[in-house]
């Protein structure tokens, strides 16, 4: 097992994307190259990016890849809004994707806010991964 897999954060991501790609797959066949690829690729970037991010030799580098992944999801919570403003989904399943993604966000802002202190209370690690918190 990998380091990142260890993370609530990069499992609950994972979630994420699983249940995202769901309603994917309900949206109209129109749509494949449209709302589905940015939402595929806004989605798959947030557990991307937390992996990339605990591999690196720093905190500082870490937190720089939890804030692209948050960012990520941010871009993935506004594509979401337009496919329910198009009625596109449901608004039961639209609930439970908004609801997973404000979890995941605080799990970002906690992960960051950690490697934050973490950075300026530990000297940097040199020449091995960040594995301080994986």
């Amino acid at each position: 097992m990998f380091t990142f897999e260890k993370l609530d954060v990069w499992t609950k991501s994972i979630e994420l994307t699983d249940v995202i790609y769901q309603v994917i797959e309900n949206l109209p066949h129109d749509e494949m190259y449209g709302l589905s690829s940015h939402l595929y690729e806004a989605v798959v970037s947030i557990p991307t990016n937390i992996a990339v991010g605990c591999e690196r030799v720093t905190n500082n580098d870490f937190a720089h890849f939890v804030s692209v992944a948050y960012g990520s999801l941010m871009k993935t919570i506004s594509l979401l809004e337009v496919v329910r403003r198009r009625d596109l989904v449901s608004l039961t399943t639209f609930a439970t994707v908004y609801a997973l993604c404000e979890e995941l966000a605080r799990m970002l802002s906690d992960l960051s806010s950690s490697l934050e202190k973490r950075s300026k209370s530990i000297p940097p690690k040199i020449s091995t991964p960040n594995t301080s918190l994986c």
